[in-house]
């Protein structure tokens, strides 16, 4: 005969409840106070390792970014030649002038057939006629696709690689931001548990507590149903109570997060009944 008693964030512990009450109360308070205390000085140093990576991550891309956005200056291809150009001694720049081409003397036989095959010429351009029927036809209108030089190619590919470059850099602040909310929600966390709990109670799956402080002496199997998840809650001065538990976004990772949901019950039975004053 067991039971299994939940505590801090997705914690618990099984117990046999075939013995009396007394130790079993006492074994569960001690055990999961010492379990949460242990998972949340864990969590801490976990959180505080990831935000050092984080910032380390963080001043890589901003390093990064800073010499995409200032390049060094590049050389001009015309001074590099000015530079070669001053180089070559006065021998090896010395110019040789072109030699003067020499007219051609043309035969009076040949001056003569020049002359007819042009007014040959003249004569077939006269003879030429227009169709009138056949218009002109209009060519279709295609756009002319300017094609990208290299420096504009170079260009486009350096705009693309510094926005990426600024996603990650935001990404990255963010993460750092929502570890900064849990460490500090841990902090607080450690503060409410700085000292163990006096007194505890039961809560079934319908929401009804044991008030196992009445039921001390007697066996818990008596009380208690075999098989059956009960959530352990501090008493307080009033007899009202509160969860033994841990927000569990500070125990989460920030990618677990992005997928996390709660779990609703259908029927209710997980949903606590709110404290009864004593009048």
């Amino acid at each position: 005969m067991f039971i299994l008693a939940a505590y801090g964030y997705k914690q618990g512990q099984v117990y046999n409840i075939n013995c009396q009450t007394a130790p079993l109360v006492e074994s569960i308070r001690k055990q999961a106070y010492t379990d949460i205390c242990n998972l949340l000085s864990t969590r801490q140093i976990q959180i505080l390792k990831e935000i050092d990576e984080t910032a380390q991550r963080l001043e890589t891309k901003q390093k990064k970014l800073y010499r995409l956005e200032n390049p060094p200056p590049e050389e001009d291809p015309k001074d590099i030649a000015q530079a070669k150009s001053r180089v070559k001694t006065a021998s090896d720049t010395k110019e040789q002038k072109p030699e003067e081409p020499i007219e051609e003397i043309k035969k009076p036989e040949e001056v003569k057939e020049d002359k007819k095959n042009v007014a040959r010429g003249k004569a077939e351009k006269n003879t030429k006629k227009e169709d009138p029927k056949k218009a002109p036809l209009k060519k279709p209108v295609v756009e002319e696709v300017k094609e990208l030089t290299p420096e504009e190619i170079k260009q486009q590919k350096l705009d693309a690689e510094k926005d990426e470059v600024r996603k990650e850099i935001s990404e990255i602040q963010i993460k750092k931001e929502k570890l900064n909310e849990k460490l500090d929600l841990v902090k607080s966390s450690k503060e409410r548990y700085t000292t163990i709990p006096k007194e505890i109670d039961l809560i079934d799956q319908s929401g009804n507590r044991k008030f196992v402080k009445n039921k001390l002496e007697e066996i818990s199997s008596s009380f208690l149903n075999t098989k059956t998840v009960y959530q352990v809650v501090i008493i307080e001065e009033n007899d009202s109570y509160q969860l033994f538990d841990i927000d569990g976004y500070c125990i989460r990772s920030v990618e677990e997060d992005l997928t996390y949901a709660d779990e609703p019950d259908a029927k209710n039975k997980n949903k606590m009944k709110p404290p009864i004053k004593k009048k």
